[in-house]
């Protein structure tokens, strides 16, 4: 099995994301373990464990304990510290699969990120299987959406052309007036082939990573983003506050 990572900045729904996965994942031939601080959401047929700080039940004893019984599938809410970490990519490389959260703003940041951790390059590279970097943006009401005609330097930044509109909400009693309603995801996802492999094998900077991804058809999350401007989901301005620089807790 193998190690799969939600990543992005805070408050971009990445434990939603995972609760999902643990739904499509569910079935009765699976043995499915999570550790929470807090479970938050009850699935029935789910070893649902919460942490317990005060009587020395941290999230890598409860992630240790895992190891010797036969989970198919652990779900640990986040990579809280190095020791955590570390039990996790065991986990992963002794036939679990492994779904956590991690603070990054990029998919590509988080081979380094695991690195920094401790984590030898070449149990990095075997242990990762995926990583899923995400954002909400808010969408845009679809009772007062309108087109305009982009200005030019937006045109300019983004290789729009003359004819091309974008869309915004002018604001209604359905949106109470902020012109959007409901919220839609953005995704980036890194599939760690044997080419990612050997990048983390030697150390390659996360700009690396991502160049040699693109070019084997990663959808960044800057591109995710502006199809999704250009389709009328979301408008240019959710676009910029999504894609500034944030840091990470």
């Amino acid at each position: 099995m193998k190690l799969t990572i939600i990543t992005g900045p805070s408050d971009t729904g990445k434990t939603v994301t995972l609760y999902n996965a643990l739904h499509l994942l569910n079935n009765e031939e699976k043995n499915i373990t999570t550790i929470e601080d807090r479970v938050k959401h009850h699935i029935e047929g789910i070893n649902q464990v919460e942490a317990n700080y005060k009587y020395g039940l941290t999230t890598g004893a409860i992630l240790r304990h895992c190891l010797t019984q036969d989970s198919d599938i652990i779900m640990v809410k986040d990579l809280h510290d190095c020791e955590t970490t570390g039990i996790a990519v065991r986990a992963a490389l002794t036939g679990h699969l492994v779904l956590t959260n991690l603070y990054t703003d990029y998919a590509v940041n988080v081979p380094l990120r695991l690195i920094n951790t401790g984590i030898e390059p070449f149990l990095v590279a075997s242990a990762l299987k995926g990583v899923i970097a995400q954002r909400l943006v808010r969408k845009i009401c679809e009772r007062c959406k309108v087109s305009y005609s982009p200005p030019e330097e937006i045109r300019k930044e983004f290789g729009i052309n003359d004819n091309t509109l974008l869309y915004r909400g002018t604001g209604c009693e359905h949106c109470k007036g902020t012109g959007y309603k409901g919220r839609a995801g953005i995704y980036e996802i890194l599939t760690v082939d044997e080419k990612i492999k050997s990048l983390i094998l030697k150390g390659a900077s996360p700009e690396e990573i991502r160049d040699i991804s693109v070019e084997n058809g990663m959808v960044t999350i800057e591109k995710d983003l502006l199809k999704k401007v250009l389709d009328g989901i979301t408008t240019i301005e959710e676009y910029f506050l999504a894609t500034k620089s944030v840091a990470c807790e």
